[in-house]
């Protein structure tokens, strides 16, 4: 009789899904030329969010109150957010035209989306890869490997965190560009591994890097595109076509070649991702 809770959980996915990508595209219509800063921010609150609403619906349940709960935890998620939009729109006609620069051609939207879609898939990979890595190629216990994928959560929350606090130093371009070349170092790091421990702190080195790809992805799209809301849907959606293609592309690999080849995939991902963020830059600075 469970069966029919699937239809229920597809529109609760989808609902969330949607919630995501429209506040995304509203935080960075109003927070104008400093969307980058707002969307690091986001998605650093966004992680520690994703951490405690398992926690607060455990503790719903515990309390006795039923998966029924969950919905209604949804609801309040989507009542608070269209009362900050409200308040959001006081005065944010005139702050959006005073702080947004003129728009770059679409040209380089694509380049754009391809560094925010590229990230994710890649941070979506490696969770699927390093637990077997670590055990299989260098010895590592089940809990080891937990360990392993938990070290590179945290690199990933950590490279968000820094993200927000270097961007107005260091400038959108230059982090974007440091990002994939941590992502590089750690894939470069990852292959000399004689360790798990060695192994796991490539990883570290790569989710540190991964981690601001997708808020400065979003932004720069953002920035060339006609409408936030459109960049952030363009870059949600091909995001999720790389959470799918690149772990299956690796499966596909692991069929005729180590598990070590296999990861060649994501590191010519990351090599796509740094061209994808100079010739985005190369056509924004054109259009200008």
């Amino acid at each position: 009789r469970y069966w029919v809770l699937l239809p229920v959980m597809f529109v609760a996915g989808f609902g969330g899904f949607t919630l995501v990508t429209r506040a995304q595209g509203e935080l960075s219509r109003l927070a104008g030329r400093f969307r980058g800063h707002a969307l690091s921010r986001q998605h650093v609150v966004g992680a520690f969010g994703g951490t405690l609403y398992p926690l607060v619906f455990s503790g719903l349940l515990a309390a006795g109150l039923g998966w029924r709960s969950g919905f209604v935890l949804l609801a309040t998620t989507y009542l608070l957010y269209r009362l900050a939009l409200e308040h959001g729109k006081i005065g944010s006609a005139d702050t959006a035209a005073a702080t947004t620069p003129p728009r770059a051609k679409t040209g380089s939207v694509p380049w754009a989306v391809a560094v925010a879609a590229l990230g994710v898939g890649i941070q979506t990979t490696i969770p699927l890869w390093l637990p077997t890595l670590l055990r299989d190629s260098f010895g590592a216990s089940e809990a080891g490997a937990s360990a392993g994928a938990g070290v590179y959560f945290l690199a990933v929350l950590g490279g968000r965190i820094a993200a927000a606090g270097l961007l107005t130093r260091v400038g959108e371009d230059r982090e974007l560009r440091l990002s994939v070349l941590l992502v590089l170092a750690g894939y470069s790091l990852l292959a000399l591994s004689g360790s798990a421990v060695t192994a796991t702190s490539a990883c570290a080195v790569i989710g540190f890097g991964v981690g601001p790809l997708l808020p400065l992805g979003v932004s720069r799209a953002a920035r060339a595109a006609t409408s936030d809301r459109t960049a952030s849907s363009l870059v949600m959606a091909m995001g999720c076509v790389a959470q799918i293609l690149l772990p299956a592309v690796v499966v596909a690999l692991l069929l005729v070649v180590e598990l070590h080849a296999a990861l060649c995939a994501t590191v010519v991902a990351g090599v796509i991702t740094l061209e994808a963020v100079r010739r985005s830059r190369a056509r924004t600075r054109v259009a200008g």
